[in-house]
Parts: structure tokens; C-alpha cells; sequence
């Protein structure tokens, strides 16, 4: 998928990928199914272009690149937000997400803090494709082929997240 085709109807595409994906992860979570793992919320998002174009620009992917999924990870993206690492562990052993989902391991990040770094922030960046049983769902067989990001934080690593994110955005205005 070109840039100019994400515009025109790429993005959509990845905002139903993202629903969908955070439809059946909310389901398999909910409260009345299993009562271990205490999801607060879930947030989607596709890519958004300003974003996608200085990333690509950034990455070195030429803005007529006809394969842009194949350079950006994080096209579509669904945050589950957690309320402790007690429950970001309990998802991790589960196997959820894998019974779920294709994970794509080559592209998956898990980032924790280390003596390296300055800082405390840790997410679970899982990059996932739909398994054959969802792509036979009516109207699934669009997303054949696409991946979305699952983040997986706890509350308080979410909001430092979005914060980070803000003073990004600021650091940036000219």
C-alpha cells in the first residue's frame, strides 16, 4: 500500500483493524469470561498521516514506497491498559493474545527498564496478524495481511506514555 492509497482508504482499513482486534481481546478479557486479569481500558488508533510521513521520512522509506506496511509496524494500533504488572504478567502467561492472534516476533518489542537507560517506562509492543478463523469472518478477508501493535502497559505506564508523547510534540514545534 502506497502512502497516496493509505490516504484514500488505508487508513480506515487499519481504524476497523484496530476495532476489531480490540473487540476480541475486550471479550476474551471481560470480567464475566475470567476474573484474574483486570483490564481498565482499551484505546485504538490507526496511523495518523502527519505522523506516518515524517516516520517514514525519519526510517529513510521514500514517501512513494508501494509497501509502506512493510516499513511501519505500527499502521494500526491497540493499547490494553492494565491496572497493575500483576495483571500485565497474568496476560503474558496466559497465552491470550497468541491463542488470539499471529504474533509476528521479528517485529514484536518488549521494553523494560535497564541500567542503560534513564528510564522506568516499560510496554509490551506486540505486533499481531488475524488467524485464519477471523479472516473467514464476513468482511475480515480485507485485513489478510495487515498487522496491528498491541501495547500492552498498566495505567500509570500509559499516562507517562502519552505524556512523553505531548513533550515530543512540543519539542518539535519550530
Amino acid at each position: 500500500m502506497t502512502l497516496d492509497e493509505y490516504e484514500r482508504f488505508g487508513q480506515k482499513i487499519y481504524a476497523d483493524l484496530a476495532e476489531f482486534i480490540a473487540k476480541a481481546l475486550s471479550d476474551a478479557l471481560d470480567p464475566q469470561r475470567q476474573s484474574v486479569i483486570r483490564l481498565q481500558h482499551v484505546k485504538t488508533r490507526p496511523k495518523g498521516l502527519t505522523s506516518l510521513r515524517e516516520k517514514l521520512e525519519k526510517n529513510g522509506v521514500a514517501l512513494d514506497e508501494p509497501r509502506i506496511e512493510e516499513n511501519i509496524k505500527d499502521l494500526a494500533g491497540c493499547r490494553l491498559v492494565f491496572y497493575t504488572n500483576t495483571d500485565v504478567n497474568r496476560l503474558a502467561g496466559s497465552g491470550l493474545i497468541n491463542d488470539l492472534f499471529e504474533i509476528d516476533w521479528e517485529r514484536t518489542k518488549l521494553h523494560y527498564p535497564t541500567e542503560q537507560s534513564d528510564s522506568d517506562f516499560r510496554s509490551d509492543n506486540i505486533v499481531v496478524r488475524l488467524k485464519e478463523s477471523h479472516l473467514a469472518m464476513p468482511g475480515c478477508e480485507r485485513f489478510r495481511g495487515l498487522a496491528c501493535e498491541i501495547q500492552v502497559q498498566t495505567a500509570l505506564n500509559h499516562a507517562w506514555a502519552e505524556m512523553e508523547h505531548v513533550i515530543y510534540k512540543i519539542r518539535r514545534l519550530p
